[in-house]
Order: C-alpha cells, then structure tokens, then sequence
C-alpha cells in the first residue's frame, strides 16, 4: 500500500581465519528505502488515520550486524564448505507522514515512526573455491527469523562473490 520499493544498500563482510578450519565472520548491513504517493485506500498506522487521497511518504530501514562462528568441515586443496552459526541484531525502524484534506482545508497529518531492535540467531553454508592463488569464488546462504509481537517473518541473505585473501588469515 505504501509503494516502498527500490532501496540503498551498504555492504561490509570481514572473515578472519584463526585457523585453517576455523573462521569468525562479522557483517553490517545497511538498507533504506523511502517513497512519497498518493494513496487510495484509508490506512490506519499507530493512531493515525490516513485518508483516501492524502499524499504519503513513508520509509523503512534495516541494518543488520551480525557475528559468526564458521567451520569447515569438508577441506580439499582448492575448495572448502563451511558451516556458521552466530547472531544477528536486526534494527529496523520505520516512518509515515502525510498531507491530506480535511474538510476541504489542506493539513499537515500526524507522523508515525518507530524502530525495534531485537538479536537473531542465524545459521548458514559458505562455500569457497580457490580459482588462483589468493582469489577465491564464494557462495554462502544464511536463514534467521523473527518475532516481534504480533509480527513474525524470516529473512534468506544468498550472495555470490569474489574474495582475495591478502594474507593466509
């Protein structure tokens, strides 16, 4: 209803290999998204109703930080998958502020906002394939859930990349 679509995204993943099996992984994400329309259906967002035909802006944004343990636990000379599991803390806030008539008079409408903040935990595979020396293809799926009061929802984060490894670490 509210058309929040298209996004910024940030990125940043770190692995540090303590071992030869054993790896610690940290992650920030950062996605935002914001949209202005006019909607066409009266919505109630916290105690604020918004009428049919009051132009809407809402957005949302999600940044995820996460820390894990990995293992890998098939190894061959050019190749390894790995296990992980840690914890994610998901931040999500969210925003509504309008423009409407009321009674034929053009008003400025309540504005709604909230965040949460809440850890999850998270489980996933990595699988990495030494292509030339220091240079490294992965691919690594994650699964984490929430619930949040009467809300429930799970998030896959499946991503596909290039690694060079600067050091054996």
């Amino acid at each position: 209803d509210l058309g929040i679509g298209g996004a910024d995204r940030f990125r940043v993943d770190l692995n540090w290999r303590m071992t030869d099996r054993q790896h610690l992984r940290a992650l920030y994400f950062d996605f935002g998204s914001e949209n202005t329309q006019t909607i066409d259906t009266e919505l109630v967002i916290g105690d604020t109703t918004y009428p049919v035909n009051a132009e809407l802006t809402a957005g949302l944004n999600v940044k995820v930080y996460e820390l894990a343990y990995e293992y890998a636990f098939l190894q061959r000379e050019n190749m390894e998958l790995l296990g992980s599991f840690g914890a994610h803390v998901l931040d999500v806030g969210f925003f509504a502020r309008g423009q409407g008539s009321v009674g034929g008079q053009s008003t400025t409408l309540r504005t709604e906002s909230g965040s949460t903040a809440a850890p999850l935990p998270v489980l996933g595979l990595r699988y990495l394939w030494q292509f030339a020396p220091e240079w490294y293809l992965e691919v690594q799926g994650q699964y984490f859930q929430a619930k949040i009061d009467v809300y429930d929802g799970n998030l896959h984060d499946v991503r596909a990349g290039v690694t060079w490894m600067f050091n054996r670490h």
